[in-house]
């Protein structure tokens, strides 16, 4: 109890010296980096065709082994298929199809697939963006 009292004084102590008075905003510093601020779309980062103030993108290529990791941990939930460029709402039709139990098996055969086509050689490029629900019909 006599810590639980300390590290209560400690924290009021802290807080105390603490205060907001000890810091200044300037905002002439503020206003000028809003004016120089680039619009980010969440939504399509790497998506953008132009490169503003002189950046520039590289498309970074799907790796097939994260595609694998992702759909041995995360499977259940679609996040593979999202990762290999499938529909936007695959993730979905994967977490309706897990209250059924089917998911289970359309991961543990899509697991299957990309397992076979890195051992093989032939890769994963086939499954990259494919649209249907089962990706290796």
């Amino acid at each position: 109890m006599k810590k639980f009292f300390l590290a209560l004084v400690a924290m009021f102590a802290i807080t105390a010296v603490a205060s907001a008075a000890n810091y200044t905003a300037d905002d002439a510093a503020i206003d000028a980096a809003i004016e120089n601020a680039i619009e980010v779309d969440a939504f399509n980062l790497g998506g953008t065709t132009s490169a503003p103030l002189g950046a520039t993108y590289v498309a970074a290529g799907n790796n097939d082994v994260a595609a694998i990791l992702l759909t041995f941990f995360l499977g259940w939930c679609g996040i593979h298929r999202v990762y290999m460029g499938s529909t936007k709402l695959m993730w979905l039709w994967y977490l309706l199809l897990n209250f059924i139990f089917v998911g289970e098996i359309i991961v543990t055969v899509d697991f299957i697939f990309e397992i076979v086509g890195l051992v093989d050689g032939s890769g994963l490029g086939k499954y990259y963006d494919n649209p249907n629900l089962l990706m290796w019909l």
